[in-house]
């Protein structure tokens, strides 16, 4: 049962977890300002006009992150079922859109989750959860959702303000409050409340969620927040990396005593001249290779920690066995994305159905995309013909479902192709055919 202190007690803590996932989304979508924090040693006053300039040309890698899964993940999506009432319906709807929306949020949020309800215009729409969002969870059982929270900042405050609607599930009720300074200040009995209409005669719009990512105490953590260390440390590499090159990528000149008048001009054809016991000469750039590998080093966990695709670093890739790991693992990270993903959008599609009094005989289908898969696939094929798993014929059939438009000669060549590539010499059909 959802109870006011249980409310609060969830509640609790709740503006820093927000505030993660704000920290996640500014970082996945490289909308930085100046974080001297990320940076050591502490900058002073006379070298921060030059490292907020270095600090304006660095990127978030979390915004390759983000695009790079969005890639693999949304291939097409598609709908099914007997509906067919509701078609036209769903042509209207941006459901590529609407799967966009609801896998960036959940990359910084741990949930892929919206909502079915009537906008102020009185059109009914699906609506992915904007700001932050968590379940509620019995207190005799954890791993039991009763309830569901949705709080955001309202905008144009001096002062935090929060915005705290609960849903709770046993009742249908929709409970909301304004201009707390704190979530867990939120009280029922101040609260207004949505109760059952003609369109949602079971109550309140009910939130449809997956959770895709887990931190501590079962809460939601998204994947970019997960990475928020590897990805705020890189960003400091390049920022200190571009600080020393700059410094010392030319020769400099040094002067031992003073200069003699007259010659402070600096060209190849005027001779500088110091006084007695003086000098000069050039100071060589330093050696920059260990700071780019240390650079590479931080890039290379965070491809296997974020489960990137080989290709994610562009010429550094891993080659062989280990590319073909990183790979897979990248496929079927984003497969599972897909499937939770198919699931909140056929509930949300039959919520809508259902509040425009149509069939909800319906699924809704994300599918990887085709092209990135297609030659991870081809790959496994190359592999298991080169093992002697399958026969030449057997590979070009398989190969052509991925390659519909080419002839089975032309498949055949490129399979050749492929496979002197791995033996590092030709191959001969005939010798393909003893195998």
């Amino acid at each position: 049962m959802l109870t006011n202190e249980l409310i609060k007690d969830q509640l609790q803590g709740l503006a820093a977890r927000a505030a993660r996932k704000g920290e996640a989304e500014r970082w996945g979508t490289a909308q930085l300002e100046f974080l001297p924090e990320h940076l050591l040693p502490k900058i002073n006053e006379k070298m921060r006009a030059k490292i907020e300039r270095l600090a304006k040309m660095a990127q978030s890698v979390g915004a390759r992150v983000v695009s790079t899964v969005k890639f693999g993940t949304l291939g097409s999506v598609n709908w099914g079922g007997d509906a067919v009432d509701l078609d036209p319906e769903l042509e209207a709807l941006d459901l590529e859109q609407l799967a966009d929306e609801l896998l960036e949020e959940g990359l910084y949020s741990g949930l892929f989750d919206g909502v079915v309800r009537r906008s102020t215009s009185g059109n009914l729409v699906i609506e992915p959860f904007m700001g932050y969002t968590e379940p509620l969870r019995a207190k005799d059982s954890p791993t039991e959702t009763i309830g569901y929270v949705h709080a955001w900042l309202e905008a144009g405050q001096t002062a935090p303000k929060w915005t705290i609607r609960v849903y709770d599930f046993e009742t249908s009720t929709l409970y909301e409050q304004r201009g707390l300074s704190e979530p867990h200040k939120f009280d029922i009995a101040k609260a207004t409340t949505i109760e059952p209409t003609e369109e949602f005669p079971d109550g309140a719009p009910k939130p449809r969620f997956a959770q895709v990512g887990r931190g501590r105490n079962k809460q939601p953590l998204g994947h970019v927040a997960k990475l928020l260390p590897l990805i705020q440390s890189d960003w400091a590499s390049q920022v200190r990396g571009d600080n020393a090159e700059e410094a010392t990528s030319f020769p400099q000149l040094a002067v031992k005593g003073g200069v003699q008048a007259g010659v402070n001009e600096r060209s190849p054809n005027n001779i500088i001249e110091v006084e007695a016991d003086g000098d000069a000469w050039f100071l060589e750039p330093g050696k920059l290779e260990q700071i780019h590998e240390h650079s590479d080093r931080k890039l290379v966990r965070l491809r296997e920690d974020a489960s990137m695709p080989g290709g994610f670093l562009g010429n550094d890739s891993p080659s062989g066995e280990a590319l073909r790991e990183a790979n897979a693992k990248f496929i079927a990270f984003c497969r599972y994305l897909a499937k939770r993903l198919s699931s909140v959008l056929t509930q949300l599609v039959r919520d809508y159905a259902q509040a425009l009094g149509l069939s909800d005989n319906i699924s809704v289908s994300v599918n990887i995309n085709r092209e990135f898969e297609m030659q991870a696939e081809i790959d496994r094929i190359i592999t298991l013909l080169d093992a002697g798993l399958v026969d030449f014929a057997e590979a070009v059939r398989t190969t052509s479902i991925y390659v519909p438009n080419w002839t089975n000669e032309n498949i055949e060549k490129f399979i050749l192709r492929e496979q002197a590539k791995r033996l590092e010499r030709d191959i001969e059909p005939s010798e393909m055919g003893n195998q």
